[in-house]
């Protein structure tokens, strides 16, 4: 089987990410088409992963949700997720961009900001990492 073997056969055309099944593969591609064909059935949010739709369903609207937020409304299915709401009512946003000094609460928000830049290199605490931006070009993680 590909998944304990580390084969990945299916890549994107688009950014070089490889895959070990294709559904995979092409849950993946709505990332670059931006297509969301699952429409929440109680509001209009819509997502492309059909259980990241049903995840909203439970955590927003049958408050299935066990961790709540002591300063609003939000609930939330993990407890991780719930710390991490949390760090933006404290303002705390340890990912800094080294090339206009914008701040993020979350790493997702500041890998996509890189984006907009021309960066090569990007220090930051932890271990050597890389990113596939586009095809052939890369952030790389060094710590200081």
């Amino acid at each position: 089987m590909n998944l304990h073997e580390d084969i990945r056969p299916f890549a994107c055309d688009r950014c070089g990410r490889t895959f070990a099944q294709l559904g995979n593969l092409q849950k993946h591609m709505a990332v670059h088409t931006g297509e969301r064909p699952h429409q929440c059935p109680k509001c209009s949010r819509s997502f492309s992963d059909i259980s990241a739709m049903r995840r909203h369903v439970a955590a927003i609207h049958e408050k299935d949700a066990r961790y709540g937020c002591d300063r609003c409304d939000r609930r939330f299915l993990h407890l991780s997720s719930a710390r991490s709401h949390r760090m933006q009512h404290d303002n705390i946003k340890p990912f800094n961009c080294d090339t206009c000094g914008r701040s993020f609460a979350h790493r997702c928000g500041w890998l996509r900001h890189l984006r907009t830049h021309q960066h090569g290199v990007v220090k930051v605490g932890g271990d050597r990492q890389e990113v596939v931006l586009k095809p052939g070009e890369y952030i790389v993680y060094l710590t200081e």
